[in-house]
């Protein structure tokens, strides 16, 4: 019997190809246990099941509809970019997240706004994503959404994925009222001096988010 041993070029090669097996493994067992369509070996691999698990994420917790609001629009692009960040930092694949996010973002509004429309809204909202993570200037809230739904992922725990859905909801509907609703030195400037000293703004703050570098 002859033992046949690849040479080193192949053998990095082999092991290249189990180290992104391995690393990309979450997302898959992610797929199949919630009876999703895992892709099939190939160039769009990784993409695809990004997109696919981004969408089932996100659609647990908001689905858009026709009359949904620019305020809305913008959320839900924002949260889907901020998935596939926080995602592909999970499994060490930094390089995938931008045509991930841009599918992702365009099929969850697709529905409501038609898809010329959310493909325009798509790549606006990951260009500005991409600039808010240059300049750190990212809400806390929508970084930490894309956390959640990378440790829902990792888990693969129903209750997790539960926490990460409200956390969606809340934050897609808190947009739309922030839009609705007028901002509050917008409303103080629109008293006269007479009125303004009977007014108390209220202001919250934020909390504070993790900090990270990598994009």
């Amino acid at each position: 019997m002859t033992l046949l041993y690849p040479n080193a070029a192949v053998s990095r090669r082999w092991e290249g190809a189990l180290q992104a097996r391995l690393r990309r493994a979450p997302i898959e067992t992610f797929l199949r246990s919630h009876d999703l369509k895992v892709s099939a070996a190939g160039a769009s691999r990784l993409t695809d099941n990004l997109i696919r698990t981004t969408v089932h994420i996100v659609q647990g917790g908001f689905i858009a509809t026709e009359s949904i609001a620019d305020a809305e629009q913008d959320a839900v692009s924002e949260i889907a970019c901020s998935i596939c960040h926080e995602l592909v930092c999970l499994i060490d694949e930094p390089d995938s997240w931008r045509i991930a996010a841009l599918v992702s973002a365009a099929e969850l509004l697709s529905a409501g706004v038609g898809r010329r429309v959310a493909a325009f809204k798509a790549a606006a909202a990951a260009r500005e994503f991409l600039s808010k993570l240059h300049t750190r200037t990212l809400s806390p809230g929508i970084r930490n959404i894309g956390m959640q739904a990378a440790l829902a992922v990792q888990s693969n725990h129903a209750d997790q994925l539960a926490r990460t859905r409200q956390l969606i909801t809340d934050s897609i509907r808190g947009a739309d009222g922030e839009r609705r609703a007028p901002a509050p030195i917008a409303a103080l400037l629109s008293y006269s001096a007479e009125q303004r000293p009977r007014l108390r703004l209220v202001v919250g703050a934020e909390p504070a988010g993790r900090k990270r570098d990598s994009v």
